[in-house]
Order: structure tokens, then sequence, then C-alpha cells
């Protein structure tokens, strides 16, 4: 399996390479601009789910490397939110940060955890009511060690019960009607970020409706702001049973 996904990168970057290099010949504004255009967002969606199934055959197998460092949690949350602003302009969505000046140095891996925000909000979009607000919540818990409490909310359909559970393992395919986009996930998104969520030692769980609201899904996650002091067979023995 993780052979054959490896070779499937090989023709894609070829197929978008092409892609690339026939838009200049199209004019300006034309349909063709425009499909070519399309080609290309959808072949990077494309390479994007096949890192995602490498990284996750990765993790399942303990080979994942964690690149920790000391970075600024706030600061994360603030650029991912940046990212997705436009996006959440033309869904008519309001992106909330909360609180809005939270500072929290934290130890992790800051790309591998940018990413789970990013699955979490692109997600969040994806089902979210127009005209409503994505809240992103960030909590310190003074436990002992101290640890991130995170928590990302949308008004939208409600998950029953089996949804739950379901959408949390890798490549369910999903039923939760509601998405505005049109696309139906493989559930590979919620599946990375479960992963690399336990490979910090940490657990994600799924509230729907959300927390003091009567409608949508809240996916809240909590990790250790400093990673506990065992070795990382342990923690990966830990979390993936």
């Amino acid at each position: 399996g993780n052979m054959l996904v490896h070779d499937l990168r090989s023709p894609l970057s070829s197929l978008l390479m092409l892609v690339e290099s026939v838009i200049p010949l199209q004019p300006q504004d034309s349909k063709s601009r425009q499909r070519l255009g399309t080609a290309i967002t959808e072949g990077n969606r494309l390479n994007a789910m096949i890192q995602s199934l490498l990284e996750i055959q990765r993790m399942e197998a303990g080979r994942m490397q964690l690149r920790r460092t000391s970075f600024d949690w706030g600061g994360l949350v603030e650029e991912s939110l940046g990212r997705f602003q436009e996006r959440a302009e033309k869904l008519e969505l309001k992106l909330e940060r909360i609180p809005t000046d939270l500072r929290a140095e934290i130890h992790g891996d800051r790309d591998l955890l940018g990413r789970v925000l990013a699955n979490l909000l692109d997600n969040a979009m994806a089902f979210a009511t127009p005209k409503t607000t994505i809240t992103c919540e960030s909590q310190i818990q003074m436990d002992d060690p101290p640890s991130l409490l995170v928590r990302v909310s949308n008004h939208g359909p409600v998950l029953d019960a089996s949804m739950r559970e379901q959408v949390i393992i890798p490549f369910s395919q999903g039923t939760q009607k509601g998405r505005r986009d049109g696309r139906r996930g493989l559930g590979l998104g919620m599946a990375f970020c479960r992963l690399a969520i336990a490979a910090h030692g940490g657990s994600v769980r799924y509230i729907s409706p959300a927390p003091n609201w009567n409608d949508g899904v809240c996916i809240e996650w909590q990790i250790h702001m400093r990673p506990p002091q065992k070795s990382p067979a342990e923690v990966t023995h830990e979390t993936t049973t």
C-alpha cells in the first residue's frame, strides 16, 4: 500500500506541471484558463491527500519523527485563522479566536499542529451554516504537567451518536449531511488529526451539539505543553491502543 501511494506522486506532479505550462497560453479571464486553474486546485488537493496518506501510514507504524520546537501557540492560531479569512468571507462566515490574545509557549511539532488546526477549520467551514461564527478556543489547563485544550466549533448539522465514533476512524466515508461544497471526504483529514495529536501524547473527542449551542460540532483536543518524560515508543504504544 505504501509503495503504491508513493508511486501516485510522480504522475500527479507531471500532470500539474503540464497544466501549469498551458495556463499562460490561454487568454486572460477565459473559460479555459478558469478550468485549468480549477484543475490545479483539485490536483493540489489530491497531492495533499497523498501526503496525508503517507503520513498516516508512517504514524500508524510508529515511524513518524516529531520535529519538536518551542513556539507560541497564540501566534500559530492567528496565522491559521488569517489563512482562512478570505474563504470565510466568501462563505459568509466569521472566524473568532477565544481568547483574542492568548500567549502560550508549547513544545511540539509546529508544522504538524498547524496542519491539524487547518484541517479542523477546513472541516468546520465545510459544514457551517452561512452567517454564523466558527470559534477556535484555546485554554491552558494547569494540570501536572500543564496542558493545552483546544476547541474548534461551528454552527451546523448535529452528528448522531454513531457518526461521532465513525468520523475518527481512518477512511470512513461518513454520512454527515450538509457539506456546503458538495464534497464527500474520505475522513483522511480527521484520521490525520487523530494520529498527529496521538503522536503528541494527546486525545481528540467530538461534542455535538457544540457546548452551550443547540447545533453544530465541537472538536476538542488536548496535549501536554511539554512532552511527558517517557520514551517515544511508550507514548506511541499508549496512544494507539
